[in-house]
């Protein structure tokens, strides 16, 4: 059997912060932002929100949009570079707010970064394929609560204009081996990757250079798509959709146009969502779900790129109802 999804769930806080809110902080201003990055907005976290209560309110999300009480989870796997604490971890958390009772102890995911929004998933659906039920993959960013508007130094006014809040959650479980996700891979080329790193607490420690970021994604981006045909069978032009991570706007529209797939065939947040790191993937696919470009049959590439200068993809047949093991 393969694994499924049978829900999407996501939440981003109500805070709205335009580009022009920034400009004095960071020294870029709302014209160069919108032509250079084509970042309209994000959002930020308010009073009273944090990692955990995003990832909780994406988690009932998804169990609303499925139909599945919290209480029928059995697995849980969490992403974040911005937890509360490093231990006890998300999962924890997730257990206490939400009320869930777990076949098993969570799997907490710190540090995978972008990537993490699809190499996060892959990890929960083998744990659909060991015999897990129905699984939870939580990823919630806080981005916003490593700056300090007041105190942005030399060099960090970039990341403070691109990264964002948000959450969201997948709800996996058991589907026909003709659906569900198909085929995955995932790779890390360490070589000089510190010129993507967070040490320590805040953007004071948050290391970002733009063009190797640039390019690592135009480089590897494509070679995971010819993996991932590769691997499924299924050419990228063939598919009905394709979401990418939403690094930022001009990056997706040249990573697309390289594998001629036209932006009609693609769903983007990043303009008025920002940067959401391991969020991304999930929360454009809860939008493109909304709006009708995910239906059941549809086949989709997921691809992610970031930290560690790692990129994770997987190849899915989007589930109806009757393609899930009851």
């Amino acid at each position: 059997m393969n694994a499924g999804i049978l829900g999407i769930g996501s939440y981003v806080p109500d805070r709205v912060v335009p580009n022009i809110a920034l400009e004095r902080a960071t020294g870029f201003s709302d014209g160069w932002v919108r032509e250079r990055l084509g970042i309209e907005q994000r959002r930020h976290c308010g009073a009273g929100e944090d990692v955990t209560t995003m990832a909780a309110q994406a988690l009932v999300d998804a169990c609303k949009r499925a139909g599945v009480a919290p209480g029928e989870i059995d697995a849980l796997v969490t992403s974040t570079t911005t937890p509360r604490r490093l231990m006890p971890g998300l999962g924890a958390d997730l257990i206490a707010e939400v009320g869930l009772d777990l076949r098993m102890a969570p799997v907490d995911v710190v540090g995978a970064g972008c990537a993490g929004a699809v190499g996060v998933l892959q990890l929960g659906e083998s744990l659909v394929r060991s015999g897990a039920g129905t699984v939870a993959v939580v990823q919630s960013e806080a981005s916003s609560a490593l700056m300090d508007f007041d105190d942005i130094g030399p060099g960090e006014g970039l990341a403070a204009t691109i990264f964002s809040d948000g959450a969201c959650c997948w709800l996996l479980r058991q589907c026909r081996e003709d659906t569900g996700l198909l085929y995955g891979s995932s790779r890390t080329d360490p070589a000089g990757y510190e010129g993507l790193a967070l040490t320590g607490q805040d953007l004071h420690g948050f290391t970002m250079d733009a063009q190797a970021v640039k390019a690592f994604a135009s480089n590897q981006v494509p070679a995971l798509i010819r993996d991932l045909e590769a691997g499924s069978g299924i050419a990228v032009g063939q598919a009905d959709l394709v979401l990418l991570h939403q690094a930022n706007l001009r990056l997706i529209e040249n990573v697309l146009s390289g594998l001629d797939v036209p932006m009609e065939k693609s769903c983007t947040t990043v303009q008025d969502l920002g940067n959401t790191v391991s969020a991304s993937v999930g929360l454009t696919a809860a939008r493109a779900a909304d709006t009708g470009l995910l239906v059941p049959g549809a086949t989709v590439f997921l691809a992610a790129f970031g930290a560690g200068w790692t990129t994770a993809g997987s190849v899915l047949r989007w589930c109806g109802k009757a393609d899930f093991v009851d």
